[in-house]
């Protein structure tokens, strides 16, 4: 809505997220834990950032940097970036152990797509593109848990968040 010029449409979207719906039972409690993740306050900052709210911008990316799980910490990274401060050495780190730790719970976790795709977004935040697009197509291969296959698809497109 927001990329279209209808950003009052898209805030109004943005603000009513944790709503519940009629229709839809999963909204009667289970997105709190969506509404917290990091990959959710970084598209959230950067909504509000294009509509013209910098302070809930701010506010929203402010969120995602104090999350460091290997699954989030891309987005945290991401939203680091969009903050005053922002140190690359320190940040880089953080991508680096990260991913050694996504790698480990690749080998162990019975969500192996899961974290292939985890190590993909890393290696990509780190510029390591070939390790990036083996990691992406074995988490095509994998079975599809926690819409894997969904978010690599996302990953793999130009220009998506």
């Amino acid at each position: 809505m927001a990329s279209r010029g209808n950003c009052s449409e898209a805030l109004s979207t943005a603000e009513h997220l944790p709503s519940e719906v009629a229709d839809l039972p999963f909204t009667r409690a289970g997105l709190e834990p969506i509404l917290r993740a990091a990959r959710t306050n970084y598209l959230l900052g950067q909504l509000y950032g294009s509509c013209g709210e910098a302070a809930k911008s701010k506010s929203r990316f402010e969120l995602a940097v104090g999350q460091s799980t290997p699954d989030q910490v891309v987005w945290a990274y991401k939203s680091a970036r969009q903050l005053p401060d922002f140190y690359q050495r320190e940040w880089q780190q953080r991508l680096k152990s990260a991913r050694e730790h996504a790698k480990n719970l690749g080998e162990t976790s019975s969500l192996p797509g899961w974290w292939f795709y985890n190590q993909g977004m890393i290696d990509t935040e780190l510029d390591r593109a070939a390790e990036a697009e083996d990691e992406f197509r074995q988490a095509l291969l994998m079975p599809d848990h926690l819409l894997a296959y969904h978010l690599t698809r996302l990953a793999l497109a130009p220009h998506s968040p």
